[in-house]
């Protein structure tokens, strides 16, 4: 007998990605291609997100800086957003680009924050877990969006952290990927700010980095021992896929167990500057602080 999966969570969870491109079959208006840099050195940023601003249409970077953004007349309005971890945002009309017929060279200026100094060893003693540490799959949330023969990088996907207590430093982040039909991919560790209860600032300059190789499933840890991210109030923990190579075993898959929750908050978007969306659920996904 299957295992019984409640219907309204199902869809909560898991249909927000399944429609993702659905939009793409309108006439192109352009295909917009480029090249992300840093204004100081010139040198290209590997995975800058690249979109259009609070809208479902945005890609990732590769690891060369390079990237190429599809759009259709019905976005000629809108705006194009670029940003990377450590660098100041930059927002551009759309219709600047109408016209350009060249490779685009994005310049980002670097983000210049004043560190307090961290002294861990007295204040920092205290050991806690946050987060669902079980990992039953009566329930799968796709963590990456469902459709694509070729899927757009960039969608984002995690949930609100609520520590004991605060400052809390970081020790490290835990996932666990119950089914995985890549290779190799690559995923994007973010730590936001929260703003009217949504996802608004990252709070380190920092990029955390972690691939999955060979269809890895089971939990994957992302030591942060040694990066002294030190955090003051509830925030929230993303996920963001920015890379992957095309050597899949079936469809483009990735799933996370999912546990029902009216008390836990997560996040997701669907493209890498889309209006931020939540489910009520329980990802398994936790955290070990210490404060």
């Amino acid at each position: 007998m299957k295992p019984f999966v409640p219907l309204l969570l199902l869809w909560l969870i898991i249909a927000p990605f399944n429609g993702f491109s659905q939009n793409k079959q309108a006439a192109a208006l352009r295909r917009l291609q480029g090249i992300v840099t840093s204004a100081d050195d010139k040198l290209s940023l590997a995975y800058a997100s690249v979109g259009l601003l609070n809208k479902p249409v945005g890609t990732i970077a590769d690891s060369a800086g390079h990237f190429a953004l599809t759009l259709s007349p019905e976005n000629k309005g809108d705006t194009v957003r670029i940003s990377m971890v450590g660098y100041l945002p930059l927002m551009r009309p759309v219709r600047e680009f109408e016209n350009s017929g060249e490779t685009i060279v994005i310049r980002l200026t670097k983000k210049i924050t004043q560190l307090n100094e961290v002294k861990v060893s007295n204040l920092f003693s205290h050991a806690v877990i946050v987060g669902k540490q079980t990992t039953g799959t009566m329930i799968q949330a796709s963590i990456i969006p469902k459709g694509d023969s070729a899927p757009t990088i960039g969608a984002e996907t995690g949930f609100k952290l609520h520590a004991p207590r605060y400052p809390a430093m970081f020790d490290n982040v835990n996932f666990y990927v119950s089914a995985n039909n890549f290779k190799y991919i690559k995923f994007r560790l973010n730590i936001y700010s929260l703003k009217n209860n949504l996802p608004d600032t990252l709070l380190f300059n920092k990029e955390i980095l972690v691939s999955l190789n060979n269809y890895k499933t089971g939990w994957s840890k992302i030591d942060l021992t040694t990066d002294a991210l030190v955090i003051n109030a509830d925030c929230a923990v993303t996920l963001q896929w920015v890379d992957y190579n095309k050597d899949m075993l079936k469809g483009p898959q990735v799933l996370m167990p999912a546990g029902l929750s009216f008390s836990h908050i997560n996040y997701y978007r669907m493209a890498s500057q889309d209006k931020w969306k939540t489910v009520k659920g329980n990802l398994s996904v936790y955290v070990s602080l210490r404060d």
